[in-house]
């Protein structure tokens, strides 16, 4: 019996050190990074600036129960289901990129304008 049990637990010692390095690696940091994210959307208030999944840069106008009033650039207010919310604009981004699509860069160098594609 002493080699058998030796033998089980030889072969299940790697599944059990497998498990572990995927739930230190992979599990743990999305559950950290999901708490965060309900965090940030929990805390959402009038006039913060966020940006969609979808890549648009809006702002909070009124904050409901399950979705957001945000308005756009152009001042169009709309309807957004916070789970659409990707991420908080932070102080930084909105140094950084204006509303008129010139980058302003922080070092005080030369403005650059965005490239705009036309459709054909």
């Amino acid at each position: 019996m002493d080699s058998s049990s030796t033998d089980l637990l030889s072969s299940l010692l790697p599944l059990v050190a497998l498990f572990a390095i995927f739930y230190f690696l992979i599990i743990r940091p999305q559950q950290k990074q999901a708490k965060a994210h309900k965090e940030m959307i929990a805390n959402l208030k009038k006039g913060d600036k966020i940006v969609t999944n979808g890549g648009l840069i809006v702002e909070v106008s009124n904050v409901g129960e399950e979705s957001l009033t945000v308005k756009n650039s152009d001042g169009a207010e709309m309807k957004l289901v916070k789970e659409f919310v990707s991420k908080l604009q932070t102080e930084y981004e909105n140094k950084l990129f204006a509303n008129d699509g010139v980058i302003k860069p922080l070092d005080g160098s030369k403005k650059r304008k965005l490239i705009k594609v036309k459709k054909e």
